[in-house]
């Protein structure tokens, strides 16, 4: 658990751990994660500077440097506080992203083991609701769960079952409008596999693009009004997540209808509650 900064000319940097080298570096420890890695935030750095990136980096010894910007007097200023702010959200948005590098990496060349247990999945997908519950309120959406899996339980990885419903609940409010509607529904089918669907009545994807968006770093322009920020990882690793159990994530969707995405897991995963 180390916050990583990546500099203009690719060196990574460890607070308290030293200085790892260049990304790309071939050293005695390279192997398959590192080189994923590299290759994945390689991407990622243009997709950061398309975007117009804010930088900002906090010195060892507390000093604010922030590439654009200026000095702007003694501490107590209030473009301080201003920049300490963005430092601290731009630090968290960087983490989460080389969290997820790492992750997908990890899962691309099959180095993941899950911690596996057996949980609720009503109370899971409500535990992730409450999370979002704030952000659906600012946005004014309608946020609803009807999940029935017949008295059963779903034995996976709790934590990035989370993550994916998490993921999905973030991109049905990112991309829905004002008086919206969100609701995850869930049941046993047929086969006696789980699917898990995240629907909402927002602006849409248009079909022939629906595989861009499940591709790393794939995102589709939209004419919305609405703001898209994100890094294009979220889909992907959810897809990710769900195949490594065993099950699939996909997609249904038509411009400005909305879109469901569902997560489908095997019947081996879906337990019988004592």
């Amino acid at each position: 658990n180390h916050t990583a900064v990546v500099t203009s000319d690719g060196e990574v940097l460890t607070f308290g751990q030293g200085c790892y080298g260049q990304l790309g570096h071939g050293g005695e420890d390279d192997g398959p994660v590192p080189r994923r890695v590299d290759a994945l935030f390689g991407k990622c750095v243009v997709q950061m500077s398309v975007g117009g990136c804010y930088t900002a980096v906090l010195t060892s010894d507390g000093e604010v440097l922030t590439f654009g910007g200026g000095v702007y007097g003694p501490l107590g200023h209030d473009m301080y506080r201003e920049h300490v702010s963005i430092i601290n959200t731009s630090g968290s948005h960087l983490l989460n992203v080389i969290s997820d590098i790492l992750d997908i990496s990890k899962i691309e060349i099959g180095a993941v083991e899950l911690d596996e247990t057996t949980f609720d999945m009503e109370q899971c997908v409500a535990e992730c609701m409450k999370m979002v519950r704030e952000r659906a309120d600012n946005g004014s959406l309608k946020l609803t769960i009807d999940i029935d899996l017949g008295g059963r339980n779903i034995f996976a990885d709790e934590l990035r079952i989370k993550q994916i419903v998490l993921n999905l609940l973030s991109n049905a409010i990112k991309f829905t409008p004002a008086n919206g509607e969100i609701s995850v529904t869930g049941h046993i089918d047929e086969n006696g596999e789980m699917r898990l669907c995240v629907s909402d009545t927002g602006i849409g994807i248009e079909t022939d693009k629906i595989d861009t968006v499940l591709e790393t770093f794939g995102q589709v322009r939209t004419n919305s009004s609405l703001p898209h920020e994100g890094t294009g990882l979220g889909l992907p690793l959810a897809k990710s997540r769900a195949e490594i159990h065993g099950g699939s994530l996909d997609i249904e969707s038509a411009i400005r209808e909305g879109t469901a995405v569902t997560m489908k897991l095997p019947a081996a995963r879906v337990i019988r509650a004592h």
